[in-house]
């Protein structure tokens, strides 16, 4: 099974590769979103595996960033850093 911070790794490397800004940032929200849970608590969470039941979904996300969908527009709010 994956855990946390490899598909955290992982996704960071994905969406470097398609040219997205802060390609860490924006996987850490991706991930939270998903897990329901904030960017923090990932990283208690890192060794956590992963169910498929959450990296189906996760894959839909990680591709629509990657094709430029704008990450507010998949986690439904806006943060400020």
């Amino acid at each position: 099974m994956t855990t946390v911070l490899e598909t955290l790794d992982k996704g960071t490397a994905y969406l470097t590769k398609k040219g997205i800004e802060d390609a860490r940032r924006n996987m850490q929200l991706l991930i939270a979103h998903q897990l329901s849970c904030t960017r923090m608590d990932l990283y208690l969470r890192f060794d956590q595996p992963l169910e498929e039941s959450d990296l189906a979904p996760l894959r839909d996300l990680l591709k629509k960033r990657g094709e430029g969908v704008p990450i507010q527009h998949l986690i439904g709010y806006v943060t400020f850093h």
